[in-house]
């Protein structure tokens, strides 16, 4: 997780609706110590006056609540993470309640083996996001970190019992109750409960053991945090085995959501998430990066001068070596009556050029330009839209960016082609996305294909050949 502050401390704040939650951390080698604290309540006047002044100078982390956002995880038949999160949009588009245009998706994925990963996918929507700035702003406290409450309570399992891989946490808070699955591969399923007694909790929670039961999904063994160590009798009822957390973690249970907040961004894991993008940074965060890149270009500056001007005198003398040699050529030759003898290095080139394509009688000097046919023919002729009634081109753009001239008859052709889609079903489009990707013989591979989802369909953009 990128940063321009010290990652070597941190706030983590949780607000609950009696009270707010507060943990100061700081890393100290490999070891993490816990400064301070607190539960702190008040009117919204006095915890603006309390925590403002607290964290004015210091880095804060929050996070969205598990209601908030949503989880999923699914394997792909790829391990190469560009292709992955190309893919990406496609297996989201069918899960998000909200289009992935509105959210932020936030990957992570692990390999199975030599050709398949497993993927987890954290989302919220942006409205999401700037509800939650904006309740913060509210207090006067600017969140530099926006995590994600299942990613918290998974940080503080794996640093209380890193060993225990799969386990069920039931986390409770007031009027709210989260039930999470984790293996081996990470945090597998997170549902939110919310509820207004603990009778109606009760349902809730057999409703979801009933579900995971027809699926044929089995709990794994539970642990308990926040308030959900008044839940274990009932628990134990249902045939549910809990799992003792070790001595070091017992006065943290409460804490564990914030807790593990701040343990998440000062280890900045490989699972560890920030919701907050560049659209949304604070102004001290857009202040601290124009400090770091002007410090930057400064330093760069005067060696990057430097270089530039030896290079340039050297460019200068191989070029005056070549302007001798090529005026050389033209005086021994039977060029002399062209009279270039006015012209610079690069004209005279163009006029030799020019005059080597007209002395080759019946043949062209540059090679033909792709024609707009050949790529109406490619198109119509290509078995994932020929053979497919759900997938139509609606719009197609070609544009001829680059091409050779006499003044530079070696500038390669560049032509970009851009398409509208719609489609019946998003797999149609995956399949005509992954087409494309392997299509070597009409379309550059070492240019990037785009692919993003519009108003009216699916836009795609390509290069040819």
């Amino acid at each position: 997780m990128a940063s321009f502050f010290p990652k070597r401390e941190i706030v983590a704040l949780y607000p609950l609706k009696d009270c707010w939650l507060l943990i100061h951390m700081v890393k100290e080698g490999s070891g993490f110590r816990c400064l301070r604290f607190e539960k702190i309540k008040g009117s919204p006047a006095e915890l603006k006056l309390q925590l403002s002044d607290f964290v004015s100078s210091k880095r804060v982390a929050t996070m969205l609540k598990s209601s908030e956002g949503l989880t999923r995880q699914f394997e792909l038949p790829l391990v190469d993470r560009r292709s992955i999160n190309k893919t990406l949009p496609f297996q989201a588009e069918n899960t998000l309640p909200f289009s992935e245009n509105e959210a932020y998706i936030w990957p992570v994925v692990k390999k199975i083996g030599k050709k398949r990963s497993s993927v987890t996918f954290f989302a919220a929507a942006r409205k999401k996001i700037f509800e939650h700035i904006a309740f913060f702003r509210s207090y006067y406290i600017e969140p530099e970190v926006i995590s994600y409450q299942p990613l918290a309570l998974y940080s503080f399992v794996s640093h209380f019992m890193p060993k225990i891989k799969d386990y069920t946490l039931l986390h409770v808070e007031e009027n709210e109750a989260e039930l999470m699955m984790v293996g081996s591969r990470g945090v597998q399923h997170s549902k939110s409960f919310p509820y207004a007694a603990a009778d109606e909790l009760k349902q809730e929670l057999l409703r979801a053991f009933y579900y995971f039961k027809t699926k044929e999904m089995t709990l794994s063994p539970f642990l308990l945090t926040g308030q959900a160590g008044i839940y274990a009798g009932f628990l134990i009822d249902q045939g549910l085995k809990i799992l003792p957390w070790p001595l070091e973690a017992g006065g943290w249970i409460e804490f564990a959501a914030p807790y593990g907040l701040a343990l998440n961004v000062l280890k900045d894991e490989d699972h560890s998430l920030q919701f907050r993008q560049a659209e949304s940074f604070s102004i001290k965060r857009k202040a601290e990066a124009k400090k770091v890149l002007y410090r930057t270009a400064s330093a760069l500056f005067l060696p990057l001068l430097a270089l530039f001007l030896f290079l340039s005198a050297g460019v200068k003398k191989e070029k005056s070596v070549l302007m001798n040699r090529l005026d050389e050529f033209i005086e021994e030759s039977d060029l002399k009556s062209l009279d270039l003898t006015h012209l610079d290095f690069y004209e005279k080139l163009a006029r030799l050029n020019q005059e080597a394509g007209r002395s080759q009688k019946g043949t062209e000097l540059f090679d033909p330009a792709p024609k707009v046919s050949d790529l109406l023919y490619f198109l119509a002729t290509y078995p994932e839209l020929k053979d497919n009634e759900g997938l139509k081109i609606n719009k197609l753009h070609y544009e001829l960016l680059n091409y050779p001239t006499l003044e530079k008859p070696f500038v390669p052709y560049k032509i970009r082609v851009d398409l509208e889609l719609t489609t019946t079903s998003t797999m149609l489009a995956s399949q005509f996305y992954d087409a494309l990707r392997k299509e070597k013989a009409f379309i550059d591979l070492n240019e990037e294909i785009t692919w993003n989802r519009g108003p009216y369909g699916y836009q795609v953009s390509f290069f040819l050949r």
